[in-house]
């Protein structure tokens, strides 16, 4: 979503006529293809569309007539149509490498990339100098994940035409996803400075990646101010990280979210052209999960104890899954599942269609603005209830995406209504699930871990772009004031690691003190997390399932509470694990706290023991109630709909 479409309408349709002298019928058609293009331009896509079927009547074996037929069908929202009159445009003429090109993009319009591709081939194989297609090309590549094809497409369409902008977002995009940070970034730079402003946003984002903080606060007033002005869609997920906005950071969200929506959904099929929902024998509530992360995934370590939960006599479980990769947990949805559908091939109108077909009655987005979201299928309206939840911690920002959001009181208190175009569904203590049979396995010892034998360990295993000049501050000041502390990080990207430890020095601490940890199976990664003495969450975006792992090992943690979503998820796991005491309102409150524990070996065993003890009873780890609690959820969300209202569920 964060490209600019498969659908690309550039100058296609305006070839010039043959120097030969046309027939009569030709000229005549040739005529009415003209005012049809000034009609198309105007936006009377209906009277553009009936002067290319006139100048069709009088020379149905001209190309470029079916051509600009096609063209104004795709405009109009008949793919279908529009791929009937290319292939005719292809069977008069099959060198029309124009033809060719707008057939790729009406297969990418129906979601069928691969079809699309071919297309796009032959139109470059016919015109090698066809920059439009060459991204088009790119970017039906990158959908199916084929990354280095769609990398050297990119590339080729800037060889031909250096400077272009939105083909260096693309670019950038692909090489952010591969963690390729600095290549990314001086391609934002350049998409930014050739005034591409979606581009702006995605240089805070990747600089954050690379805890490049030099011009963080311009960076994030830049991407304020360009959601504030309605400038430009901005992908809204960076906006969760930005720390010196953060009195306007719920604003700020909803305003980037309804801009980003309203930009992605304009394609989408009108909910009137599904299926009606609901009609069947079986009256169990149909609940239809929608992800692109049913597989090896924070979401679905979280999910998997959910799915395997739900009571079967009353709720009929279905799972969407959409995501590029299967694996071994994408195989346990499967089986958990009643109906599991792998919805990657189908185009977004496909994909609502069956989901529709299945009669869902509540279909629950689990990755809204997440890497590899497909939003556009919840804006159809498959089901009579969307609700988001679990994937994406903030507003989805439009009316048509969801009715509700899942948060619970202290995520999405009451009082921030305001800040979500969704109706707040509160669980009663925390709207994180867990899965309690996450088995943890034998702490391996520092040595193996990469830790000194000596030194108290404090632990931040998020990802570099939550990371920012005051948390980092308030850590080194804990560094410098605790004796032979040691800070523990996941590792990330070289350039990153190496800005820390400069970042580190200019604090006054010895870049030795920070061990980056590599990647490890979650088994693994759970065994050395015992080792950490205390875990330092992250501000504004907290930790989600990183701080759920630390407390499942028995590691406390400290987080600073904010005023969005993202930055109060913390509080709430906390609170739902029974140590409410660790959450703070101020940066002197988490650094005096966490302090005091790290320089008080009893006081912190005590709040480990009791973590320890309390772990299978607590709610935050109980998935069977979790469970419970969210399907009288869904019931009351459902009774409301009934009832035909929509109201505060708490």
């Amino acid at each position: 979503m964060s490209h600019m479409g498969l659908f690309s309408r550039i100058g296609k349709r305006r070839e010039p006529p043959t120097e030969e002298t046309p027939a009569s019928g030709e000229a005549a058609a040739a005529a009415l293809i003209e005012r049809g293009n000034q009609l198309e331009d105007a936006g009377d896509l209906a009277g553009a569309h009936g002067l290319y079927v006139q100048a069709l009547a009088l020379a149905p074996r001209l190309a470029r007539a079916h051509l600009n037929l096609g063209n104004v069908l795709l405009l109009m929202g008949d793919p279908h149509g529009a791929l009937d009159a290319f292939g005719a445009a292809i069977a008069i003429d099959p060198g029309y490498a124009a033809a060719h090109y707008n057939s790729g993009n009406a297969h990418a319009r129906l979601r069928s990339p691969r079809a699309a591709i071919t297309s796009y081939q032959r139109a470059v194989n016919l015109k090698p100098d066809l920059v439009d297609a060459f991204v088009a090309l790119g970017n039906a590549q990158e959908s199916l994940g084929f990354l280095p094809d769609a990398e050297a497409s990119y590339r080729r369409a800037l060889q031909l035409r250096p400077g272009y902008a939105q083909v260096s977002y693309n670019l950038g995009i692909i090489l952010l996803g591969q963690k390729r940070w600095p290549e990314a970034l001086v391609l934002f730079k350049d998409a930014q400075e050739s005034g591409y402003l979606p581009a702006v946003a995605q240089v805070c984002f990747c600089a954050s990646q690379l805890c490049d903080w030099r011009e963080r606060e311009s960076q994030e007033r830049a991407v304020a101010a360009l959601v504030l002005a309605g400038a430009a869609s901005v992908a809204p997920l960076p906006l969760l990280s930005m720390s010196s906005m953060h009195d306007q950071a719920a604003q700020l969200q909803l305003h980037a979210a309804r801009r980003f929506a309203e930009d992605q959904l304009r394609a989408a099929t009108p909910a009137s052209r599904l299926p009606t929902a609901r009609s069947r024998a079986d009256d169990r509530l149909r609940i239809g999960y929608l992800s692109a992360d049913l597989r090896e995934h924070a979401v679905m370590h979280l999910l998997r104890g959910v799915l395997a939960a739900h009571d079967r006599k009353r709720f009929f479980i279905h799972a969407y899954s959409y995501g590029r990769v299967a694996d071994e947990l994408t195989d346990e949805a499967r089986r958990t599942c009643e109906v599991f559908r792998d919805i990657k091939d189908l185009s977004d109108a496909q994909a609502a269609q069956t989901i529709s077909a299945d009669h869902i009655d509540i279909l629950v987005d689990l990755t809204g603005f997440t890497q590899d979201g497909r939003i556009e299928i919840s804006g159809m309206r498959p089901a009579p209830l969307l609700v988001s939840w679990l994937g994406y911690p903030g507003t989805l920002g439009h009316e048509r995406l969801a009715d509700y959001v899942i948060g619970d009181a202290i995520v999405t208190p009451p009082s921030s209504a305001h800040d979500f175009s969704e109706t707040l569904a509160l669980m009663p203590v925390c709207y994180q699930p867990n899965d309690r049979g996450r088995t943890i396995g034998s702490n391996p010892g520092r040595a193996a871990a990469g830790l000194p034998e000596q030194g108290f360990v404090f632990c931040s295993f998020n990802q570099s772009f939550k990371f920012n000049p005051e948390s980092f501050d308030v850590w080194c000041r804990l560094l410098r004031e605790v004796p032979g502390s040691l800070l523990w990080l996941l590792g990330a990207p070289a350039p990153a690691m190496d800005n820390l430890r400069r970042e580190a020095q200019a604090r006054g601490v010895e870049s030795s003190r920070l061990i980056f940890a590599p990647r490890a199976p979650l088994r693994d990664h759970l065994a050395r997390l015992q080792l950490a003495g205390l875990a330092l969450d992250t501000f504004p975006y907290n930790s989600h399932t990183t701080a759920s792992d630390a407390l499942w090992a028995g590691v406390p943690l400290v987080t600073l509470a904010g005023k969005t979503f993202a930055s109060r998820v913390a509080a709430s796991l906390l609170n739902a694990a029974g140590l409410p005491e660790l959450a703070t309102a101020t940066w002197d409150e988490y650094f005096e706290l966490a302090k005091a524990l790290a320089l008080d070996a009893t006081r912190l065993q005590v709040l480990r023991a009791r973590l320890i003890a309390n772990r299978l009873f607590v709610p935050l780890f109980d998935t069977e109630r979790f469970a419970h609690d969210l399907e009288k959820l869904y019931l009351r969300m459902w009774t409301q709909h009934q009832a035909g209202v929509r109201e505060l569920i708490q």
